[in-house]
C-alpha cells in the first residue's frame, strides 16, 4: 500500500468558464447552467475528487462549498476552484457533455473538435508539493496542452519570479466577440481581486485549529471560526439594504473553507490550510465595491485580509474589464500596504482585460 503524503497542498487551482458574456445572452432563458441539477453536479465533482459540503443560493447564482474549497454557478459562467490533489481539468468531458446534453449549447468551432466559449481563464499559483499532484497536474505545460484539446486561441504566461518557485501560473482564451450579437454590445462588467498567501502567523493561523468533538458538525465549528477570525467584517456596507450570507465550515482538526454572498450577484470566498510547515490562506473576491455603495476602498479590503493571516509573503492579482468601473490604478497604493514590501508589479493587457500581479513580502 502506498501511503499518502502528510503534506497538504493549500494552493488552489482556479477553472473560470464563462459560456457567454453575460446572462441575457444565454439563448433560452428557461434553460441555463442554474438549470442543471444537484445530482449531476455531485456527478462532475466526482471526476474532480471533492464533494459538495453545502450549497446556498441568491436570484444570479448558486455558491457550492466544497471538501476542497468552491464552485460558483451563474445562468452563464462558471468558476471552480480546488485545493489538495484534486483532478481540476478533468471535469472538462463531462462538463462539455452536460451543455451539450442538458441545455443544447454547442460551442464547437468547424473542426468539430476545439470549443470557443466567450472567455476561459484557467490560473494557479505555482505548488509547494508538485510530486504529490496526479495525472496532467503534475506540471504546468500538460496542463495548458491538455487544455488545448478543448479551447481555440488559448495562451500561456508564467508570471513572477520562476527561481522562486512562488510564481503564477496563467491560461486564458481570445475573447469570442461573435458571442455579442451587436458590435458595441455592453458585456457584464468584471472585475476578480485573488490574495494568496504563505507563511501565516502561527497565532493568527490557530483560529482555524479546533478541538471540538468529532460529532460537531463542521459548519457549526466553521461559523464559530468566522466569528473569531472577523472574516464576516470584511467589507463594510448597510446590510438593512445589500443581501449578505455566508455559508463556512471548519474542518478537524484544523482548516476553514467559507464562501460568503453579498447582494445577488457577488461573492467573496476564503480556504485556510493552517499547519506551520506549509500554512496557507486564499481570499477571492469578484465585489465590485461602486456597485454595492461600500465605504470600503480595495486598499481597506486587503488590509483587513491582511490582518486575519498576517502572512510572511502574498501575491495580489487583480483582473479588470475594459469596461469596469473599478479602477486600480488610481485608488490602490501598491506600494503603501503597511508593514509588506512591494517586490514586483507585472501588468499584462489581456484582450479585453488587464490583469495586475504584485507579490510582496513582509518587512
Amino acid at each position: 500500500m502506498v501511503e499518502e503524503p502528510i503534506e497538504f497542498e493549500g494552493p488552489e487551482k482556479l477553472l473560470e468558464i464563462w459560456f457567454y458574456p453575460k446572462k441575457t445572452k444565454v439563448p433560452h432563458a428557461e434553460k441555463s447552467l442554474r438549470s442543471i441539477g444537484y445530482d449531476k453536479w455531485e456527478e462532475l465533482l466526482k471526476l474532480v475528487k471533492c464533494e459538495i459540503l453545502s450549497t446556498i443560493s441568491t436570484d444570479e447564482m448558486d455558491c457550492f462549498l466544497l471538501s476542497e474549497s468552491s464552485m460558483f454557478v451563474f445562468d452563464h459562467k462558471l468558476m471552480l476552484k480546488t485545493c489538495g490533489t484534486t483532478t481540476t481539468l478533468l471535469c472538462l468531458p463531462k462538463l462539455f457533455e452536460l451543455i451539450r446534453d442538458e441545455l443544447q449549447w454547442n460551442f464547437q468551432c468547424e473542426d468539430g473538435v476545439l470549443n470557443h466559449p466567450y472567455k476561459v481563464f484557467y490560473s494557479r499559483r505555482a505548488f509547494m508539493f508538485p510530486q504529490s499532484q496526479r495525472s496532467i497536474h503534475r506540471s504546468w505545460s500538460e496542463e495548458c496542452n491538455y487544455l488545448d484539446k478543448f479551447f481555440v486561441s488559448g495562451k500561456s504566461y508564467v508570471i513572477g519570479r520562476v527561481e522562486q518557485n512562488d510564481h503564477w501560473n496563467l491560461y486564458v482564451t481570445k475573447t469570442n466577440k461573435d458571442l455579442c450579437t451587436e458590435a458595441n454590445d455592453d458585456c457584464e462588467e468584471d472585475f476578480t481581486l485573488e490574495m494568496l498567501m504563505t507563511g501565516l502567523d502561527n497565532n493568527q493561523s490557530q483560529q482555524f485549529v479546533t478541538k471540538e468533538p468529532r460529532e460537531i458538525d463542521g459548519h457549526v465549528i466553521g461559523n464559530k471560526m468566522t466569528k473569531a477570525a472577523s472574516i464576516d467584517q470584511i467589507y463594510k456596507f448597510d446590510t438593512s439594504k445589500i443581501n449578505f450570507n455566508i455559508d463556512s465550515f471548519g474542518f478537524q482538526p484544523c482548516g476553514y473553507s467559507c464562501n460568503a454572498v453579498v447582494d445577488q450577484s457577488y461573492y467573496y470566498t476564503i480556504h485556510v490550510t493552517p499547519e506551520q510547515d506549509w500554512s496557507y490562506a486564499s481570499f477571492e473576491s469578484n465585489v465590485i465595491l461602486h456597485n454595492i455603495k461600500s465605504t470600503s476602498t480595495k486598499f481597506d479590503v486587503v488590509n483587513k485580509v491582511l490582518g486575519i493571516f498576517q502572512p510572511l509573503d502574498f501575491c495580489m492579482t487583480m483582473f479588470i474589464k475594459a469596461n469596469a468601473v473599478e479602477c486600480v490604478d488610481i485608488d490602490f497604493p501598491c506600494s503603501k500596504v503597511a508593514n509588506y514590501r512591494k517586490e514586483d508589479k507585472i501588468v499584462h493587457d489581456l484582450d479585453d482585460y488587464q490583469l495586475i500581479y504584485i507579490r510582496y513580502t513582509k518587512i
